[in-house]
């Protein structure tokens, strides 16, 4: 995203949330991938995947129905996701490269995120004002901290 965003190069990253995906783009001149999800302050790599999800799925509709969330691990780097997310993970991100190649349809950066949930008929659009810097994300991320990885702080 970095090079990208020194290039000049629109960057897309589209998510498997739930039976969903999560949508966001990083375009030149906007925020960058960094401005948005803070990685630079990340201590480790279990924060990095903390500020990941967090900055992904900022509303966190599909928690609704977890079958099972023992299977959400964000210190080994899993999540579960569904057939059905995945594969509108290809059809967000091809869709949103045309509208970006061809310069057609309205095109959102971030802090901009989409969530489209198959499950729940719901389409949302948020807007983390700040990215990481927002009090919102920062509340949240002390919270994941303390209650999801309770050892993280003996680290």
């Amino acid at each position: 995203f970095a090079k990208a965003y020194q290039l000049g190069i629109p960057a897309t990253t589209v998510g498997p949330i739930g039976m969903g995906a999560t949508l966001m783009n990083f375009l030149p001149g906007q925020m960058t991938f960094d401005q948005y999800f803070g990685f630079s302050k990340a201590k480790d790599e279990t924060e990095k995947a903390i500020r990941f999800a967090l900055g992904l799925i900022p509303t966190g509709m599909h928690t609704s129905y977890l079958a099972d969330p023992s299977r959400f691990d964000l210190k080994n780097k899993k999540a579960p996701s569904t057939f059905m997310g995945c594969q509108l993970c290809a059809g967000v991100a091809g869709t949103e490269a045309a509208k970006i190649l061809t310069r057609r349809g309205d095109i959102f950066s971030a802090p901009y995120n989409f969530h489209f949930d198959a499950y729940l008929n719901r389409y949302e659009r948020s807007y983390l004002w700040l990215g990481h810097k927002n009090p919102l994300f920062n509340l949240k991320l002390k919270f994941a901290k303390r209650f999801l990885f309770k050892d993280f702080s003996k680290k």
